[in-house]
């Protein structure tokens, strides 16, 4: 009896299907292998079975929760013979809370879904920057994407608080001050637990085994989510130029006061990948930054910051607008923090994926990033698309590079022109919080303490090796 057939037996045929069209679907930097068969999961108690009846049979589960196509690996099984659970389905909105600013998901609901769901409670959430259609708000808070407001950013991933998690070895766990409680969501709520705090339970942050592991920890069925309440004004600025330092210190001196709800850095190419061709009249380096009024004294706040931001704008050098040459600021800011249209996602430009290279340094230190990618751009037959994005209060930020490209050929010499790039940013001190591909390898390379440590928890949390074999780091063995 094949896997098909055994899922088929075990969840009813409508739930499985074949691996017809998954290949095209892979990320085309990280080795891959199609799936052995793809079960549709709808339910905590069907996700547990799936992990259940992996155990018993070793057979490698591969989680995944956002729509196709998918662009970096994670939904990608490294293995042969591998079942995804496609968690899509489960999209159910438990719980929105605004007087605790909370709100509790199942892993398939998307940012196109969530959002609107949101402002009809007065709500609104801290964004990644335009992230694809279809995209699991649970599964971009899990692979710690960068967030628009890195003033509200209390960690890395912020706002993501409390998981469901079934772990490869089969136990449920809820995380943070959710295992407190009675597993029950709505037993919860009645007696006032809104699943707030991430940390725990106990001494030990289980939501950090999770988060950036792709899977290869557990399968996460909800997520509780920190909102902000929905601004009842808003005003967004450009601050444009040729000097890229200028631009950084405009934005550090920015955070430093605490000031911005939205602030981000793009070069000329990004933005106009992200707005349009009127982007291509702008100077080569644009900063976008808002800030929002909410509740009380609201006008206040966005009259008082506005002013702020034009006199850091002038100390730095710059101007500050709210349009310049066709492009509107608000307008940036809008659909920086909106999901892409279905088949527009700006980072591919209207081709078939986009090969990237992201990770994480200081704003002081992207100029001397970028420069040294400046020798790769030769190779490459598109200009890359830059982004900048503070992070954690300004702490840090994270660096993006992004070269859109076809199937075949031309994802062949993306690929390697990237991963000669990677190797340059790593001899230079790149940090790949965030790793794939080529880059999980440099990582773990340059911090074999954290590797060991997570081979122990590894042991514990899936002894048998069963989800997502590879994908810990991309190089791990099971």
């Amino acid at each position: 009896m094949n896997i098909k057939t055994e899922l088929s037996n075990l969840f009813g045929a409508e739930q499985v299907c074949g691996c017809s069209g998954y290949e095209t679907e892979m990320f085309p930097y990280a080795e891959s292998f199609a799936p052995a068969a793809v079960v549709k999961i709808n339910s905590v108690e069907q996700a547990e079975k799936l992990v259940g009846w992996a155990n018993e049979t070793g057979t490698p589960v591969v989680p995944r929760s956002s729509a196709a196509p998918h662009y970096r690996g994670g939904a990608a099984p490294a293995v042969n013979g591998a079942v995804i659970a496609d968690l899509s389905g489960m999209k159910k909105i438990i719980s929105i809370n605004k007087q605790q600013r909370m709100a509790v998901i199942e892993a398939g609901v998307t940012y196109e879904e969530f959002l609107p769901e949101l402002a009809k409670h007065g709500l609104t959430l801290n964004m990644p920057l335009s992230p694809k259609a279809g995209k699991s708000v649970l599964a971009s808070l899990t692979e710690v994407e960068p967030r628009l407001n890195c003033v509200r950013q209390w960690n890395f991933v912020e706002p993501l608080r409390c998981l469901d998690v079934i772990w490869g070895n089969g136990n449920r766990m809820f995380t943070g001050d959710a295992y407190g409680g009675p597993m029950d969501l709505e037993l919860q709520h009645s007696k006032g637990k809104w699943q707030l705090d991430a940390p725990g339970p106990m001494n030990i942050d289980y939501y950090r085994l999770v988060a950036g592991a792709r899977g290869s920890m557990g399968l996460a069925t909800w997520v509780s989510v920190r909102c902000e309440l929905l601004p009842k004004e808003h005003r967004s600025f450009i601050a444009a130029g040729e000097d890229l330092v200028q631009l950084l210190e405009f934005a550090r001196r920015i955070i430093r006061n605490r000031f911005s709800d939205e602030l981000f850095i793009l070069n000329n190419t990004a933005l106009r990948r992200l707005m349009g061709s009127a982007a291509d009249r702008l100077p080569k380096w644009i900063a976008a930054v808002g800030v929002a009024g909410r509740d009380a004294a609201s006008h206040l706040r966005v009259e008082g910051q506005s002013l702020d931001f034009a006199d850091i704008a002038k100390d730095c050098g710059l101007s500050l607008t709210e349009s310049e040459d066709g492009v509107d600021a608000e307008e940036i800011i809008r659909i920086a923090s909106s999901p892409c249209a279905p088949g527009k996602y700006w980072r591919a430009d209207g081709k078939d994926t986009a090969g990237e290279l992201f990770f994480t340094t200081t704003l002081d230190r992207t100029p001397e990033f970028i420069k040294a990618f400046e020798a790769f751009k030769k190779e490459l037959d598109a200009e890359a698309a830059v982004y900048i994005q503070p992070q954690h209060q300004g702490v840090c930020c994270q660096l993006s590079f992004s070269v859109p490209c076809s199937f075949g050929e031309e994802c062949g010499k993306v690929s390697e022109v990237l991963k000669k790039a990677g190797t340059k940013m790593d001899e230079l001190g790149a940090y790949y919080s965030r790793p794939y591909g080529e880059w999980a390898k440099a990582q773990r390379e340059r911090d074999a303490a954290t590797m060991h440590l997570l081979r122990g928890a590894k042991d514990i949390f899936d002894p048998q090796g069963i989800m997502n074999p590879g994908r810990l780091w991309e190089s791990e063995e099971q």
